[in-house]
């Protein structure tokens, strides 16, 4: 019984010494190629199940067939050079905080760093690129995912190349997920290879921005508080249609939309935002540096909690809905309604600013209310109709004090109303005679301010 049990402890001493020797960690000694003992501290070239460091200041050149390793990790300084028609496979996590340079032109004929193994981690702040003319090849990419991982919350990663025509950055396989937690910054596009690829953003350290597209056939879920989508392409871009919690619209040309969308938090806009008549909620702050190309689309502002719009951009809005459930809709610059104005139950602080509706006597556009809406500042509107309410929502923090216009004559025109929380002093000599009535007293806790334009002209109204 003592032997077996000897023999028993020996076998499994023995199988464990053996696993313990089959993997194993190489490090980078020398400048080098791949498959050279001496590139390599243990004098051969790592295999399949090994891990492998490249350190700060040394060079690996893979020019022979495909490599297959668990770990890869690149140091700052350090520097992996794959020659044309080369793959690395890595079973395990990619650590990339140096350089992986793609080299000797033509075209890449191999899909690159292929990432294989499930459950991996991608991280690291370093870079993947070419600085020489590479034929955009279909099929190959920088990096070709091809199992679910995820992508570390430290993760800071630059995908770029310098020829125009090369866009291939980053493939996720058919029936593949990425956990995204990090920050990438792709040149090129952020593909899919089928329907059943998910990109998954997953938490507020998430930031992507995109130079070319993104996923056009998979699924992504970019709805996790904080997390950031940045269309920042030279070239026109198609907005992926999801729920988004930032997006960003930058470039220098258009970002089109291709269905309805939502941004929880804030949208950003320095670029051309051509909607295409469909339509854009927002959750957050809206901020437009750039131009929001109208259609027929409805623009709603439905956050939960003080919203603002501003920016140096060109504002107009051909439908908006303004529905905030809290706090309250901050004006920081003038902007104009040109068919359909919505408020639901909100204040909205234009401060110096003005809000308007309409755009000409022949388009005077539409006002929906609902509940108590109240414009702390200047609303204002065409006036085309006799006998017709005109409505202004004005008011003060608190109280709404609106105002209604029907005009019994009119020269069509515009009107800009405000209530002005302040005692507008005494009548001098009273009284003062109005159509029929004489005035002894005015209310002294404020009074509204109208000012017409544009030809606004009328002898008799109430």
């Amino acid at each position: 019984m003592k032997k077996l049990y000897a023999l028993v402890l020996f076998a499994a001493t023995f199988f464990s010494v053996q696993a313990s020797f089959a993997q194993q960690t190489y490090t980078a000694r020398a400048n080098g190629n791949w498959t050279a003992g001496g590139t390599w501290d243990r004098g051969s070239q790592p295999g399949a199940a090994d891990h492998v460091i490249i350190p700060s200041g040394f060079e690996v050149r893979v020019n022979e067939n495909n490599r297959e390793i668990t770990n890869l990790q690149i140091d700052e300084g350090g520097l992996l050079i794959i020659n044309n028609q080369r793959e690395v496979f890595v079973n395990g996590n990619l650590t990339i905080d140096g350089d992986i340079d793609f080299r000797d032109g033509g075209s890449i004929e191999s899909l690159g760093i292929i990432m294989q193994g499930a459950g991996s981690v991608l991280d690291g702040t370093g870079r993947v690129f070419t600085t020489q003319s590479i034929n955009n090849e279909n099929g190959r990419y920088f990096l070709d995912i091809q199992a679910d991982i995820t992508i570390a919350a430290t993760a800071d990663l630059e995908f770029f190349s310098t020829d125009p025509d090369f866009r291939n950055m980053i493939r996720v396989a058919n029936n593949t997920t990425v956990t995204n937690n990090g920050r990438l910054d792709l040149q090129g596009d952020l593909d899919s290879n089928g329907a059943g690829s998910t990109w998954i953003n997953a938490s507020s350290t998430a930031y992507i921005r995109l130079g070319r597209n993104f996923f056009n056939n998979g699924a992504v879920t970019a709805s996790a508080a904080g997390n950031t989508i940045e269309y920042a392409g030279a070239l026109s871009q198609n907005i992926k249609p999801t729920t988004y919690s930032n997006l960003v619209l930058g470039g220098s040309e258009n970002k089109n939309l291709q269905a309805d969308v939502v941004v929880g938090g804030n949208l950003r806009v320095s670029s051309r935002f051509v909607t295409n008549d469909f339509n854009v909620t927002v959750g957050g702050n809206l901020v437009n540096n750039g131009a929001i190309v109208n259609g027929t689309e409805t623009f709603t502002l439905n956050g939960s909690s003080t919203q603002t719009i501003s920016g140096n951009g060109s504002q107009s809005f051909y439908n908006l809905t303004i529905a905030l459930t809290g706090g309250q809709l901050e004006v920081q610059k003038s902007f104009e309604v040109s068919n359909t104005l919505t408020i639901n139950n909100t204040t909205i602080n234009t401060g110096s600013n003005v809000l308007s509706l309409g755009t000409s006597a022949a388009n005077p556009g539409t006002l929906v209310t609902t509940g108590t809406p109240n414009i702390i500042g200047s609303f204002r509107r065409w006036v085309v109709s006799v006998f017709t309410d005109i409505e202004f929502p004005v008011g003060i923090a608190g109280a709404a004090r609106p105002l209604t216009f029907n005009f019994s004559n009119l020269t069509s025109g515009a009107l800009t109303v405000s209530f002005v929380n302040a005692n507008p002093g005494a009548i001098a000599n009273p009284p003062l005679a109005d159509n029929g009535f004489d005035l002894n007293n005015l209310y002294n806790a404020g009074y509204w301010r109208a000012a017409a334009d544009n030809g606004l002209a009328s002898n008799e109204y109430s």
